[in-house]
């Protein structure tokens, strides 16, 4: 899931990557409904309050917001 690969990125301190992976996560998602796609953006969010000053993840979180 790009969920868990944009964790796996962002562990490995490649941010830009790892926002790139999860930027494409909701358009992936789009119209599908499930437990798992809604903890992969949970856990998406919860790692962008870490990035607070990147505007990438600022828009990210926007997004992920407005889908919840």
């Amino acid at each position: 899931m790009l969920a868990d690969l944009g964790h796996v990125q962002l562990e490995r301190g490649d941010t830009a990557q790892a926002l790139a992976t999860w930027r494409d996560f909701p358009d992936c998602a789009e119209g599908v409904r499930s437990v798992r796609i809604n903890d992969g953006m949970t856990n998406i969010a919860a790692r962008l309050q870490t990035l607070p000053l990147d505007p990438t993840a600022g828009e990210l979180t926007e997004r992920i917001t407005a889908r919840t």
